[in-house]
């Protein structure tokens, strides 16, 4: 037994375009699998003797020969690590017997890609007892936050040098891709690492997007950085993490407001957006109404953050593609990412990197470009390079281009974004659509109120009260108006219930932006 293992990084997060091990092979017991190769393999000959038994208890469970079950789970993970080419072993995985020996070889290539996972850490995490907290998803936790930190030079001191702290701001977005864990559980783990002194956080306080005319704040990414027994060191990587994440380029575009209690103004615009719509459907609405509601909707949108990022980076960087301009923040991976998603989309030509459209519409294209509407995208950029004759001039040089001396200068322009052709089509085209029938509007409107109401009896009692004998029955304009009304409900409920908990109204303003996000949706 060492005292310390070396993980590799992939075991948690992605590296390039491959995906972790934690995702690949679909269970999280693999950290401990792993954990248990490194800790039983022999230098000489990275090879591992060991029964399937023996595996299971020291992981920390037990043997289950039940389909599907613990058994079956740990043989399961092994083929993943043998697809991966991480083991070798000349035995049918399949086949293994719970009590019988087995040899397989250990290939695991790290090179410096690795955390030093401490056997003192993992049993202070294992053996905790910090109450509804699973240690050993923790443990996980604490080795995923371990894998994201930036590691400097082992000499080399922050406060002599300067450069780069040792700090990490993975968004819960991020994590929850990454390990499938929800805000609240995000939440205890960080807390829970804190109290075992194994993390502290900073946060670089509320932000709002220069370009959003709502001024919507939004909640900064936490600033993680390892616990170090000396105070100054621990308080310093934080402070300069702050700075560090405030500077990114991809930061440039935030106002930040330097608060850090959060304060919900989704509520207020949320509002707001219901009173311009009521005008609307009574035929009172302003132009200066219908601008506000497209800005509201906008800034509440799903795809706002990634929105407001580019556009800061392309005004920025007027005149360069995002491929170009990831590449100068030596964002590689990004880069190819967004290079592939250019090619692809018709933006640039394969051969020479040229812009194949005028600027203004790969503006308009790269930054209301959703995954789900790959094709939808690639028609409208087709066919508005028909309709404008676009010269083939290139207007920028990629940065894959082969001729990189030879760019054109962009003659600036206001910016007009050019309509969608075929996306505004498809909006109305199907008469038929029966996501447009009132029984179906009228279901969905059931659903989002069975769903709010289920486990909050008062709120049961007031909306029954509310709404008795006006549930059913409503066609055409009586469902939009029946709309509103339900969402003003909810709206006021919200803000008259002094005693409603932070967990109910963030889950209810999730419920109502999923309707707003949705109405952003038609909007386009």
């Amino acid at each position: 037994m060492f005292t310390f293992i070396k993980l590799p990084h992939r075991l948690f997060i992605p590296k390039k375009e491959e995906e972790s091990y934690i995702k690949i092979i679909k269970d999280d017991k693999v950290v401990f699998v792993l954990d248990y190769l490194l800790n039983n393999v022999s230098i000489a000959r990275d090879k591992v003797n060991f029964t399937l038994e023996n595996m299971i208890i020291e992981c920390g469970f037990k043997p289950s020969h039940k389909e599907n079950e613990n058994n079956d789970q740990f043989k399961n993970i092994l083929k993943g690590l043998l697809d991966l080419k991480i083991i070798k072993c000349d035995f049918v995985i399949a086949d293994m017997k719970s009590k019988q020996m087995y040899t397989l070889n250990l290939n695991l290539i790290m090179e410096n890609d690795f955390i030093q996972l401490f056997n003192t850490e993992k049993e202070s995490i294992l053996n905790s007892n910090i109450k509804e907290i699973n240690n050993r998803k923790l443990l996980i936790y604490y080795g995923y936050i371990k894998s994201r930190m930036y590691g400097r030079p082992k000499d080399d001191d922050l406060g002599k040098s300067g450069g780069r702290p040792e700090v990490c701001f993975p968004s819960f977005k991020t994590i929850t891709y990454d390990l499938g864990l929800t805000d609240k559980i995000i939440n205890k783990y960080n807390e829970a690492l804190i109290e075992l002194n194994f993390i502290r956080i900073a946060n670089a306080g509320h932000f709002y997007y220069a370009d959003d005319k709502t001024k919507m704040e939004r909640e900064s990414c936490n600033i993680y950085t390892l616990y170090s027994e000396f105070e100054d060191t621990w308080k310093q990587n934080l402070k300069e993490g702050i700075k560090y994440y405030k500077g990114l380029e991809v930061n440039k575009t935030k106002v930040f407001t330097n608060k850090t209690t959060y304060k919900n103004n989704n509520r207020k615009l949320n509002g707001e957006l219901g009173s311009i719509i009521k005008k609307e459907k009574l035929g009172t609405a302003t132009e200066k109404d219908i601008s506000r509601k497209n800005e509201i909707l906008m800034s509440s949108s799903e795809n706002a953050d990634v929105m407001f990022q580019i556009k800061g980076l392309l005004e920025n960087n007027e005149g360069m593609i995002l491929s170009k301009i990831y590449t100068n923040m030596y964002s590689d991976k990004t880069a190819e990412k967004w290079y592939e998603l250019e090619v692809t989309l018709g933006l640039i030509d394969e051969n020479t990197n040229d812009l194949l459209i005028d600027y203004d519409y790969y503006k308009y294209a790269v930054m209301n470009y959703k995954k789900e509407e790959h094709d939808l995208f690639v028609n409208s950029i087709a066919k508005h390079k028909r309709e404008k004759n676009i010269p083939t001039t290139p207007k920028d040089k990629g940065s894959f281009a082969k001729n990189k001396d030879k760019i054109v200068p962009v003659v600036e322009t206001p910016i007009v974004p050019p309509p969608m052709p075929d996306r505004v089509v498809t909006v109305n085209v199907k008469k038929n659509n029966p996501f447009d029938s009132d029984a179906f509007r009228l279901k969905k409107i059931h659903e989002f109120i069975l769903d709010v109401t289920r486990d909050n009896e008062d709120l049961k009692a007031k909306f029954s009260k509310e709404f008795r004998g006006r549930i059913n029955g409503h066609v055409g304009a009586e469902i939009e108006k029946f709309e509103i009304e339900v969402n003003e409900f909810f709206e006021n409920y919200n803000n008259n219930n002094d005693e409603i908990t932070n967990d109910d109204e963030e889950w209810m303003n999730q419920e109502y932006n999923n309707y707003i996000n949705e109405e952003w949706r038609q909007a386009q």
